[in-house]
C-alpha cells in the first residue's frame, strides 16, 4: 500500500470511515463529506431537541466574568498599594546608605586622625 492509499476501515461494515495515510501528517481515519454532514446535522437536531440551554451557560460564563472583574479590581489595588510600598522603601534604604557613607567616612576621619596622634 503506498503513502496515499485510501482503504476502507476494516472495523466499519459500513464503509463509512476511511484510513489515510498522510506523507506530511501521518495516518488519519476520516469521514466522508457526506457522512459527515449528516452527522453535524444530527448532533444539531439532538441540541436543538434537548435540555441544552444557552442562558444557563451564558449566566455560568457572566458570573465568571463578574470574579474575574472583581478579582482584577482587587489585584490592581494591592499592585498600587506594593509599588507605593516599594517607592517608601527605595527611599529609606537611600538614606540609610547615605548616613552608613557619612558614618564611614566620619570613623575613618577619626582613624587618621588617631594615627596622627600616634605619631605626633
Amino acid at each position: 500500500m503506498s503513502n496515499n492509499s485510501v482503504c476502507p476501515e476494516s472495523s466499519d461494515p459500513g464503509g463509512k470511515w476511511f484510513f489515510r495515510v498522510n506523507p506530511h501528517t501521518g495516518p488519519e481515519l476520516t469521514l466522508s463529506e457526506r457522512d459527515l454532514s449528516g452527522a453535524l446535522l444530527k448532533i444539531l437536531d439532538l441540541m436543538a431537541n434537548s435540555e441544552y440551554d444557552p442562558s444557563a451557560e451564558l449566566a455560568s460564563l457572566e458570573e465568571k466574568l463578574d470574579e474575574l472583574m472583581t478579582r482584577y479590581e482587587q489585584l490592581k489595588t494591592e499592585n498600587s498599594s506594593l509599588k507605593i510600598r516599594q517607592d517608601i522603601l527605595v527611599k529609606e534604604k537611600a538614606k540609610l546608605l547615605e548616613k552608613t557613607t557619612l558614618a564611614r567616612t566620619r570613623v575613618e576621619a577619626m582613624i587618621t586622625r588617631l594615627k596622627s596622634m600616634e605619631q605626633g
